[in-house]
């Protein structure tokens, strides 16, 4: 896919939703194996993301465009099913390259990037996750935010996750 996208990535863009339902299919399996290259697919696919699917995610955009809001939907429902209880590494990759990937910046005269406009609420999400007691991935969680800091830069970020350094909110 990542081939047909440096050759034509308008095409490219009009497979993508349906590309990814095919391998995100697979994501619910025992088979540990089977998640790790669905994770590495998914993440390879995030590297096809355009500027003109994050723009049409932005706006609205129109039916049948790739839509990048819904894959983050996807996954954000996705860290609290059941079902992918056993794919929260996995799962924490796959949002670690989508921020990566979403480093385009939505508009040339600003410094926001598609990660600050479309991700913060899920790096919240992944940033309470990380501080749980027992939630066993925080590596892969830390690995997530230390993409966001890179991507979206530490003031960004930390104004939408909170620090916890007075004693009440810990």
């Amino acid at each position: 896919m990542f081939a047909y996208h440096v050759a034509d990535s308008s095409a490219c863009a009009v497979e993508f939703n349906k590309v990814w339902k095919s391998v995100w299919s697979f994501f619910d399996t025992n088979h540990p194996p089977t998640r790790q290259a669905v994770a590495e697919s998914l993440g390879m696919l995030t590297r096809c993301i355009t500027s003109s699917m994050v723009q049409a995610s932005l706006t609205g955009g129109e039916a049948g465009t790739p839509s990048v809001q819904g894959i983050i939907s996807q996954i954000t429902k996705a860290l609290d099913a059941l079902t992918f209880a056993s794919a929260t590494r996995e799962l924490l990759s796959v949002i670690s390259a989508l921020v990566s990937s979403l480093n385009i910046h939505v508009e040339p005269e600003k410094s926001t990037t598609a990660a600050e406009a479309l991700l913060i609420p899920l790096l919240s999400k992944v940033a309470d996750l990380r501080i749980q007691r027992n939630f066993e991935h925080k590596e892969a969680a830390d690995v997530v935010l230390s993409t966001a800091m890179r991507v979206v830069g530490p003031a960004v970020l930390l104004a939408a996750i909170p620090l916890n350094l007075e004693p009440a909110d810990r």
